[in-house]
């Protein structure tokens, strides 16, 4: 799920349940009339061994990394280029340990 600025400004300063505060996008689904929303499929492509979201410390890094990574900007990527950086990620990290 990609949410852009604006209408993550706007949904929380409407978000008064703290369901919505914890789980972000679930007051987009609750309150889809009031947004766009798209589904975007990744094609034959498998991502489901990588989690994108943005839940924890270790995940901002995560997606830290990535964005300093990336060869264009991050707005132009496409998930596929977010999949294999984020795998790479992975690899890096793996090693440290």
């Amino acid at each position: 799920e990609v949410v852009g600025r604006k209408p993550m400004e706007r949904a929380c300063s409407l978000m008064s349940d703290f369901q919505h505060k914890e789980h972000v996008t679930k007051y987009f689904y609750d309150n889809s009339d009031k947004f766009n929303i798209s589904l975007i499929r990744s094609g034959t492509a498998k991502f489901s061994d990588v989690q994108l979201a943005i839940d924890t410390q270790e995940d901002f890094e995560k997606f830290e990394w990535i964005i300093e990574n990336l060869e264009c900007d991050p707005s132009e990527s496409d998930i596929a280029t977010l999949v294999r950086l984020a795998k790479d990620y992975y690899q890096i990290i793996d090693k440290k340990i």
